[in-house]
């Protein structure tokens, strides 16, 4: 693995102690992301790519970089999760070596630790993190068959990850989804809480909206089940 990609590493899971008092910006299956592990994360994302925090200028586009970073952060949580269903077992001497090969790659022990230690690390917990993400990276997936399915409100989260990721999910699919929640009552009133007055801030969490905005939705088409029962349908689910 490069380099750099170790760099940012070193800020994807930070101990729990420096983070119990923070804010969560994400739960994954019951695991929380505080904003303390997004925001580490965050500027070595775009160090990586050569920017920083302070030359984007659009808020838009700093929203949509730090949606990307956030979304990065659950993947690979998501990843970990399912390495450790599957009971996968990295060889203790391999995770030792990928530290050494850090190590030596930072410059030596000295900045090594300087670095462990900016980013809320020290070499036990980076150790554990690396056996993490060794583990992680030896699930067989198929990045080019990954989809996606949700129901409810699940099937809103779904519809709108596909349609701001289609380069990443090759089908997407969704039992009775939320598909408007800007053009109905409920949903109003979440978005004017969870995202102020702006409703132009509304429009990347609302499927339709982002329907709209898009020349080529999403190229491999769009399953919906939809039941003719269901009586709310009309006015609170769209």
């Amino acid at each position: 693995m490069k380099l750099n990609n170790w760099l940012i590493l070193l800020t994807l899971w930070g101990p729990a102690a420096l983070c119990s008092n923070e804010p969560v910006v994400a739960r994954v299956n019951g695991e929380e992301i505080p904003a303390f592990r997004l925001e580490r994360y965050f500027a070595e994302y775009l160090e990586d790519q050569g920017r920083a925090v302070a030359s984007i200028r659009n808020p838009k586009a700093y929203k949509q970089l730090r949606q990307t970073a956030l979304q990065t952060l659950i993947d690979k949580e998501l990843l970990w999760q399912e390495s450790q269903k599957r009971g996968v077992q990295i060889d203790p001497h391999r995770v030792l070596q990928q530290v050494e090969q850090t190590r030596s790659a930072i410059g030596g022990t000295d900045k090594f630790l300087r670095r462990l230690q900016d980013a809320g690390f020290d070499e036990a917990s980076f150790t554990e993190y690396t056996r993490r993400e060794l583990a992680a990276q030896q699930l067989p997936v198929d990045a080019a068959r990954i989809g996606i399915f949700g129901h409810s409100m699940g099937g809103h989260g779904a519809l709108t990850m596909a349609l701001k990721r289609p380069d990443v999910f090759r089908s997407v699919s969704a039992f009775a989804p939320i598909a408007a929640p800007s053009q109905c009552p409920w949903g109003v009133k979440a978005f004017s809480g969870y995202l102020g007055e702006d409703r132009a801030a509304w429009a990347q969490y609302d499927a339709s909206l982002l329907m709209a905005q898009l020349k080529t939705p999403f190229p491999a088409g769009i399953l919906i089940d939809q039941g003719p029962g269901d009586v709310r349908g009309p006015t609170t689910l769209q």
